[in-house]
């Protein structure tokens, strides 16, 4: 049992550093997770659904593509050139409202991009400008409900159960390893500790 423990918690600190890094690393190169929180975009994806998207210019983005960009529907403008009827950023609007819809159409008006997006599900289409540097999301891929199983763990008393087995899967490989350096005892060893009063 002592030895299954020990292969368990191993995997489970490999899984976890793993996870660690490639977040860390993914979010250096571009990528981003989002967590779907609308059916808008239903039967392509659904409220709860987990994108992985990748930053990349506004002018890389072809009609069909699902991409995430700054909510047009709030007021104000900022950042890299990304506007509506009025807003955005990088990618991100001044309170970080996004929209992850498909490109219906994208066109060149001089210096600027016109896009008209929609959701699968919406019938009302949303038309906004972006420079062709801006940064915009596009969604590589969707994992059915794994936002669902994010967004729980990030409640209290999930994400402290989820610490505490963390903890303990530590506390075991650590004890697992301080175990396998233990030299095992010689059979001259074992004799004179039997003497021993």
């Amino acid at each position: 049992m002592g030895r299954a423990l020990s292969r368990l918690a191993t995997v489970a600190m490999i899984v976890m550093v793993a996870g660690a890094g490639t977040a860390v690393t993914g979010r250096a190169l571009g990528y981003r997770t989002l967590v779907e929180r609308s059916d808008s975009m239903a039967p392509a994806i659904y409220t709860g659904d987990l994108l992985l998207s990748r930053d990349v210019p506004a002018d890389s983005a072809r009609t069909g593509d699902i991409i995430t960009f700054p909510d047009v529907t709030r007021d104000g403008v900022t950042g890299d050139g990304v506007t509506g009827n009025g807003v955005t950023g990088n990618g991100v609007t001044g309170n970080g409202v996004t929209l992850t819809h498909r490109v219906v159409s994208v066109r060149r008006n001089g210096d600027i991009l016109i896009f008209v997006t929609r959701g699968d599900a919406n019938t009302a289409e949303e038309q906004w400008t972006a420079a062709p540097s801006a940064t915009i999301g596009r969604t590589l891929t969707v994992l059915p409900g794994a936002g669902k199983a994010l967004g729980w763990l990030s409640r209290p008393g999930p994400a402290a159960t989820f610490a505490g087995l963390l903890v303990a899967a530590i506390v075991l490989l650590l004890g697992s390893l301080s175990l396998r350096r233990r030299p095992a005892p010689r059979p001259e060893q074992e004799l004179v500790a039997e003497g021993t009063p």
